[in-house]
C-alpha cells in the first residue's frame, strides 16, 4: 500500500477516504491544511477532517467451498470454483471426487471460455506475435546447441496473450506536488489509460495464468 509519495509499512496507521481509494501515510497527513478542499482521484473534494484513520494490518479473505462427496473444504480459486456464475441448486464436487466418478472416455464439460477465446487488439497480438518469434529462435538455438532436430526441441504449447481489462481515467496530482510544480505547467491531472495484460497455457485443458502485468499509459 502505498500514500504515493511513499510506501505504508504493514502496521502503520494511515488515513483515508470514505472509499479507501485515497491513502496518506502520517506525515503526509499532517501536512494537509484543515480549510483546504483536498482533490481526491476521481475528482471529488474533501477536508482533511473527514478523512478517516486506519491500521494497514487487514488480510484478505480467502473462500472455502465443501466438497459434496467427501465432506473436503475446498480453496475455490485451487478449485477454479466461481460462486457468481454457478447455479445455486447445482453441487460441487473437488477435482479428486470428479475423477472417481467420471467414466474412462467421457469428456469434460466446457464450463467457461478458455483464455485463447477472449477477445484480442492490436496490443495483444502484437505482445503474442514477438513471443512467437522469441520462442522461435531458442528452439532454433537450443536444436543448434544440443545437435537435435528442431522436432526434437521441447515446445511451450498452448501460449496465448490477452488484455484483460482497459480502463480511460483521469489521476490527480496531489495537492504538494501541483502546488509544487504547477507554475512549471504540471496539470491539475493527467488522463491515463490503465490495462492489464496476462500471458495464458492451457495445460491438460485448464488455463493457467503464467505472468500479469499492469500498464499505465499517460497522455
Amino acid at each position: 500500500m502505498s500514500c504515493g509519495m511513499s510506501r505504508i509499512k504493514r502496521n502503520a496507521i494511515y488515513y483515508t477516504d470514505a472509499k479507501k481509494q485515497n491513502h496518506w501515510c502520517k506525515t503526509c497527513y499532517s501536512q494537509l491544511k484543515p480549510n483546504e478542499l483536498i482533490m481526491l482521484d476521481d475528482g471529488s473534494e474533501i477536508k482533511k477532517q473527514r478523512l478517516l484513520s486506519a491500521k494497514h494490518d487487514s488480510l484478505p479473505t480467502e473462500a472455502f467451498i465443501e466438497c459434496y462427496d467427501c465432506k473436503a473444504n475446498v480453496h475455490q480459486i485451487c478449485a477454479l470454483y466461481n460462486g457468481r456464475k454457478s447455479d445455486s441448486n447445482q453441487v460441487f464436487r473437488c477435482p479428486k471426487c470428479i475423477l472417481v466418478r467420471r467414466s474412462p472416455d467421457e469428456e469434460p464439460d466446457k464450463i467457461c471460455e478458455a483464455a485463447k477465446e477472449l477477445p484480442r487488439c492490436k496490443m495483444s497480438d502484437f505482445i503474442e506475435g514477438g513471443l512467437s518469434d522469441a520462442l522461435e529462435k531458442a528452439y532454433e538455438k537450443t536444436a543448434s546447441e544440443l545437435g537435435i532436430s528442431i522436432d526434437e526441441v521441447e515446445k511451450a504449447r498452448g501460449l496465448s496473450v490477452r488484455v484483460m481489462s482497459h480502463v480511460k481515467k483521469k489521476h490527480a496530482v496531489r495537492d504538494e506536488m501541483y502546488k509544487k510544480y504547477s507554475k512549471n505547467g504540471c496539470p491539475a491531472d493527467f488522463p491515463v489509460h490503465t490495462k492489464c495484460v496476462g500471458l495464458f497455457q492451457s495445460i491438460n485443458g485448464v488455463d493457467v495464468l503464467l505472468f500479469a502485468m499492469y500498464v499505465y499509459e499517460y497522455g
